[in-house]
């Protein structure tokens, strides 16, 4: 552990304490009060996608225990932040606090630096939009952040592959096209790929992977967007569910449900009562489970949803 001080921290703790305080360094890469000279890293007017990671050092707040945060995609050097601001967000209480208890390396941020504070000479990281990933999913070292949508127009393909997905590397004007998305790098047992994958694919989240070869089609090889982590967008939730029919099933049946993409459950029929197995899946921390009465034979269909997504 380093305990070297900038000539500017002990200064500041010799101004606010006497004698015997002291600030200690805990692994940062510079003193908060040289965050002028990177200034340039980080906008005050041009928005990026940053992640970031406690500062541990100990002294005076605000400048120790605030943040550390690094564009995405980028080499930049890692910035002091003394908190977070959500004022700029329009982001309702729950997503707050679902960024507010969520692990940091589960959090991808989009915003910029506030104005210098005069007093210390530090900012605040003004948070846009919130990403928060999937519980206990650690992204494969490597990869990259993107952000996909659709080809407009789509090109006609007559047979596949068909590369109407297009993937944004964040904080770049890079994108590339691709065939698919692939999250099961990404969805721990249990999770809904389906679901997962609709996010990526139309809900403009924030997905870390790789491009790869897939299948040889009869068009060729078709091209793969691997997602290793996926951060949906907050907030997050179930839904919007269509209005359906409910179905009023005679004794002897139950109602038979379809969960769609969207997380919805939809009754779409009756089905004879069955012998099911006597299992039941398990979560792991993070996750809580849902059931439903699927197809064919009526019984229970489970699926781990992230915890932070149904409050």
């Amino acid at each position: 552990m380093n305990h070297i001080l900038s000539l500017g921290a002990r200064a500041a703790c010799a101004l606010l304490f006497t004698a015997a305080t002291a600030c200690a360094a805990n692994d940062g890469p510079s003193d908060p009060g040289s965050i002028d000279e990177r200034a340039d890293e980080l906008s005050v007017t041009l928005p990026s996608f940053v992640t970031l990671r406690a500062d541990l050092r100990r002294c005076l707040d605000p400048m120790c225990g605030g943040f550390f945060v690094r564009d995405v995609n980028q080499q930049g050097t890692e910035q002091y932040v003394s908190r977070l601001d959500f004022q700029e967000s329009g982001l309702p209480t729950d997503a707050i606090a679902a960024v507010q208890s969520a692990p940091l390396n589960e959090l991808v941020l989009w915003g910029h630096l506030g104005h210098q504070e005069s007093r210390f000479q530090t900012r605040t990281f003004m948070v846009l939009e919130a990403f928060r990933g999937m519980p206990n999913v650690t992204p494969r070292a490597g990869d990259a952040f993107y952000q996909v949508h659709a080809r407009r127009p789509p090109i006609a393909c007559f047979v596949a592959p068909c590369p109407n997905e297009i993937a944004s590397l964040l904080n770049t004007k890079s994108e590339e096209v691709f065939d698919r998305i692939s999250v099961d790098r990404a969805a721990l047992p249990w999770v809904d790929k389906q679901w997962l994958a609709s996010r990526v694919a139309t809900h403009d989240v924030v997905a870390v992977g790789t491009l790869v070869e897939g299948e040889n089609l009869p068009g060729g090889v078709e091209r793969v967007l691997e997602a290793s982590q996926v951060f949906v967008r907050l907030p997050e939730g179930v839904g919007p569910c269509p209005t359906t029919p409910m179905f009023l099933c005679t004794e002897g049946t139950s109602v038979l449900e379809q969960r769609t993409e969207d997380r919805c459950l939809v009754q779409v029929g009756c089905v004879p009562q069955s012998i099911c197995p006597l299992f039941i899946a398990a979560c792991p921390s993070g996750y809580t489970l849902t059931s439903w009465t699927a197809a064919p034979s009526g019984c229970p269909a489970y699926a781990c949803d992230p915890s932070f997504t149904l409050r």
